[in-house]
């Protein structure tokens, strides 16, 4: 098993390079980054190494067979500083087409997520919007129907018996009801208040009734609207 943890040598980076150009399109985009990092650094390391070995060749306490051994291995040490210059020139060469396919696999793949998310909620909403907008506009019409019902009844009470609170207050915890001089507090929020678009008619709406879009565009609030203020409270 190979060691993954060993730092690699000059001669990995340089065989890793290698592999590299011949098959770019196998090697990820982060690995190649990294891959240019590591030749970059050692590059920098094999030029100091270099101007060292010069130096020492140079020195005049050693003997003539001794300074040409150290001039050899300067000049291997140059040779593989040209080798490293020439492997990262090489990665830079592979960058910009494997960047270029990263980012195509990356629009592909935001794509194919919106396109699942799309299809998902559009089945939802065909599925049950139909049947919540038959199940609320119902609802909502007995419920009107039941504050007239209540609110009859609290005009007239029989003795001893306290008002009767509007079924959309008794639910959502306010005081909805006109009798004994509690007057009905008319800035609340009410559920027949609610706008609900009509499952197929784009241009009209299922709740409240009668709504046509083109003729009373005032009193709806507008989407981006409706859309900035969901993304402010969730980000809240």
């Amino acid at each position: 098993m190979p060691d993954t943890l060993r730092t690699p040598t000059r001669a990995d980076l340089l065989a890793q390079a290698a592999a590299a150009r011949e098959a770019p399109a196998q090697v990820a985009l982060a690995d190649l980054l990294a891959l240019g990092e590591q030749i970059e650094e050692a590059l920098a390391t094999a030029r100091a190494d270099a101007e060292r070995a010069k130096t020492a060749a140079l020195d005049p306490g050693i003997d003539f067979e001794a300074a040409q051994e150290r001039r050899a291995q300067a000049e291997r040490m140059e040779h593989e500083v040209l080798r490293l210059a020439f492997a990262l020139n090489e990665i830079a060469d592979l960058l910009p087409d494997r960047t270029s396919a990263h980012d195509a696999a990356e629009r592909e793949a935001r794509y194919a997520a919106a396109l699942a998310a799309s299809d998902e909620v559009t089945a939802e909403i065909a599925y049950n919007y139909p049947r919540w907008v038959a199940d609320l506009t119902g609802l909502l019409e007995r419920l009107i129907r039941t504050n007239d019902q209540v609110d009859a009844a609290n005009a007239d009470l029989p003795p001893n018996r306290a008002p009767i609170g509007r079924p959309d207050g008794r639910a959502r915890g306010f005081l909805d009801h006109a009798a004994d001089g509690a007057p009905i507090d008319y800035l609340i929020v009410r559920l027949t208040q609610m706008v609900l678009p009509h499952p197929t008619k784009m241009d009209q709406l299922a709740w409240p009734p009668g709504y046509v879009h083109h003729n009373d565009q005032d009193r709806l609030w507008p989407n981006p609207n409706i859309v900035a203020a969901f993304k402010k409270r969730k980000n809240g």
